[in-house]
């Protein structure tokens, strides 16, 4: 009888050895790195940002090691609904539309659209939402990113005389305006700001909010067992005040 339970208790510690030792399950991530302060890569060509530590964070709550995998913002969603990747981070806003091809966490921050426009332009000083608006309806040339929310609001808003242009990334919008081929791009507030950082004299933001958002962990639509580890992880996240942390050191 001794010996049964030897082996029994020999046998439960391989096995909870071979569990400690065994490596994480991996998470494919994919991410559009052009995107400051939420994803970005530093003078190294290393990946960084508020999206990439929080996303490392949830994957070290949830028991997974991140894979990141870097693609344009507009071949995210496709990848994750098709499996290509298991989930998707960049400062994707959740609206009805992409609800219907992707699961989404619960929201993890909220964001604004603004107008960037080059440093002198002085034309837009002072001006209410709607005063906005009514200009950007008229003659006017708009950029805007591929599938990001401030075209899908460029294209509620401009009129029969305007010109909506949309760019792959900020970056190239950012350069037709610095070369006056548009007249104003309409822009996550948080990325403009960082930007103008940078661009000192170059471009300045227009500070009212024209509309407002949630971003979202984009997820496959089958995969309802990661949305829940995720979701849970996002709770604790923010109730135990890592994500004021994470918001503190990025964003201020």
């Amino acid at each position: 009888m001794k010996k049964i339970i030897r082996i029994v208790v020999v046998f439960i510690s391989v096995i909870l050895m071979f569990l400690a030792c065994s490596p994480k399950k991996v998470l494919v991530v994919g991410t559009s790195p052009d995107f400051m302060p939420y994803q970005f890569l530093d003078e190294d060509g290393t990946m960084i940002g508020f999206d990439i530590d929080f996303m490392n964070e949830i994957g070290s709550r949830i028991g997974h090691k991140i894979e990141w995998r870097a693609m344009e913002f507009i071949d995210i969603l496709p990848a994750v609904a098709s499996g290509d990747i298991d989930a998707g981070i960049s400062a994707i806003t959740i609206t009805a539309q992409r609800l219907q091809e992707v699961l989404f966490s619960t929201a993890y921050t909220t964001n604004v659209q603004v107008l960037v426009v080059r440093n002198e332009d002085e034309s837009w000083n002072n001006l209410d939402k709607y005063q906005i608006e009514e200009r950007l309806s008229g003659n006017i040339r708009i950029g805007a990113c591929d599938n990001y929310v401030g075209l899908f609001y460029a294209e509620k808003i401009i009129g029969e005389e305007g010109t909506l242009i949309d760019y792959l990334n900020f970056s190239l919008a950012l350069e037709a305006l610095k070369s006056d081929l548009i007249d104003v791009i309409i822009m996550d507030r948080m990325v403009a700001r960082k930007t103008a950082e940078i661009v000192e004299n170059n471009i300045k933001i227009v500070d009212v909010t024209l509309t407002t958002e949630n971003y979202g962990i984009a997820m496959n639509p089958e995969n309802d067992l990661l949305k829940e580890k995720i979701d849970q992880a996002i709770i604790d996240i923010f109730e135990d005040g890592t994500l004021e942390k994470l918001t503190i050191y990025w964003k201020e």
